[in-house]
């Protein structure tokens, strides 16, 4: 078998096919694309960070002034008094920000439909009425984002079908196959160099893709070469099926028809029923049990009087019980506000574990997806770099619920105590939040696990059934 001849006749008749040619163009602009708008929209996200983050310095800068000046407050508010705990609280409303990972232009996941930033005060809930994640934005919704995880999962297929539709399809049309075996030798091995050649075309146009959206990000860390290996074995795959379908020895249309026929299967059809079957396992209920907590249950709370919620108040603060205001028989209905926050914090968690239990279900039940649905194994994996997974989303989410424990729990150490506030416990009380993270993370073993399985299964037999040949 000549190599070195299998590989000149497919770079000839690469440079005289415009359909080949035009083909790759319009994947390489569809993706650069995909960048630019991802990046436009990661641009924004930042923008908005900055500008949240910036409210509060302000907020916090003024009333730092206040503190170093010795007065209570503005002049035009008399009724306000940054020395008590309840008023200081109101202006370290600090925020927690899901910041973009270095690569998030690469997989824009659920971001668009999440929210990036909270605002961590005494009431303040991961599952608010903005931050729902079934009560979302409709116009969000409808506009969505074209980003590069698309193209990577769904076109980067459709270009290697395009490539290679034709071979052995157009051979045996034309009789060519009895001579094709006595000049190669192995029709296996001709018909794997050709597949060969048309996947490193579509993995050069992929790497440049790949390279666009690191130049973007001004990101070139191990991430990017991760999911320049996970993108490779995603096209190795297909490259599989190809060999699937060529070792039926039929004619270019039957090559053509089965090829965008399994491409649907696989591309739309497995991802669309694993999403149907989520749905029935876990039904949208539209978070009424928060909002129920969030309204009548909380204002419940306020027809009972402060000394009826002290068990609640012992939960979320064991050590309130030897505080010197719980000892005290004389009542402070500042310090009292404090026993309502706690015990609204209770009735958000309480209301919240379900629906964390419901997205954490569809989590899993979508990892587990990823054993036969190859796709989304894909997009599992370019969703973990870019860390705007739901796994991503979840962890945020759970870490807004502690830092608005932690901030509920510093203020009532404060007010409990009864000493008045001053600018180092004010910088204490806005260090409960603590640091913003992005949650990206390597690609899950489960996408590399998945498509080496099904491209060693597949690309195996197709080869196989091609030498029997």
């Amino acid at each position: 078998m000549n190599i070195k001849g299998i590989l000149t006749m497919e770079w000839v008749q690469l440079r005289r096919s415009p359909m080949r040619w035009s083909a790759i163009i319009f994947y390489l602009a569809l993706g650069a694309y995909a960048v630019f708008s991802g990046q436009q929209y990661v641009q924004k996200w930042a923008v908005a960070i900055d500008k949240v983050e910036s409210e509060e310095r302000e907020m916090a800068e003024q009333a730092l002034a206040w503190y170093a000046e010795g007065v209570k407050g503005p002049e035009d508010r008399e009724w306000v008094d940054i020395q008590q705990p309840l008023w200081a609280s109101w202006y370290t409303g600090s925020y927690l920000c899901k910041t973009p990972a270095p690569l998030a232009v690469v997989s824009l996941g659920v971001s668009d439909t999440r929210p990036n930033y909270a605002r961590i005060t005494r009431f303040s809930s991961p599952f608010d009425t903005r931050n729902k994640p079934e009560l979302i934005n409709p116009e969000q919704l409808m506009a969505g984002h074209f980003d590069l995880a698309f193209v990577l999962v769904f076109l980067s297929p459709l270009l290697l079908l395009l490539l290679s539709f034709d071979i052995l399809g157009y051979e045996r049309d034309e009789g060519m196959l009895p001579l094709i075996r006595l000049q190669a030798g192995s029709l296996a091995g001709w018909a794997g160099l050709r597949v060969g050649f048309q996947w490193s075309l579509a993995f050069a146009a992929t790497a440049v893709l790949w390279l666009m959206a690191a130049w973007a990000a001004g990101s070139w860390g191990l991430s990017l070469w991760l999911g320049l290996l996970l993108s490779g074995l995603y096209l190795l795959f297909w490259s599989g099926i190809i060999l699937l379908v060529l070792s039926m020895r039929q004619g270019l249309s039957f090559n053509a028809l089965t090829l965008a026929v399994l491409w649907m299967v696989v591309s739309i059809l497995l991802p669309a029923a694993a999403n149907l079957w989520g749905q029935a396992q876990y039904p949208h209920d539209y978070s009424t049990e928060i909002t129920d907590a969030q309204r009548a249950d909380r204002y419940a709370l306020y027809d009972k009087e402060a000394e009826e919620l002290e068990p609640q108040l012992f939960e979320v603060f064991p050590e309130a019980r030897h505080s010197a205001y719980v000892q005290d028989t004389v009542r402070d209905p500042l310090i009292d506000r404090h026993y309502y926050d706690a015990a609204g914090l209770l009735l958000n968690e309480a209301a919240a574990a379900e629906a964390v239990a419901t997205e954490a279900g569809r989590e899993r039940l979508a990892r587990q997806s990823a054993l036969y649905n190859p796709a989304y194994a894909m997009q599992m994996g370019l969703d973990a770099v870019a860390g705007n997974s739901s796994a991503a989303y979840l962890a945020f989410n759970a870490d807004i619920s502690a830092a608005v424990k932690a901030k509920v729990g510093q203020l009532l150490a404060f007010a409990l105590a009864k000493e008045p506030m001053d600018a180092e416990k004010f910088q204490v009380l806005r260090q409960t939040v603590g640091s913003n993270p992005n949650y990206a993370r390597q690609i899950p073993g489960r996408s590399w696990l998945v498509l080496l399985l099904y491209t060693v299964l597949i690309g195996g037999i197709g080869v196989w059934r091609l030498r029997k040949g």
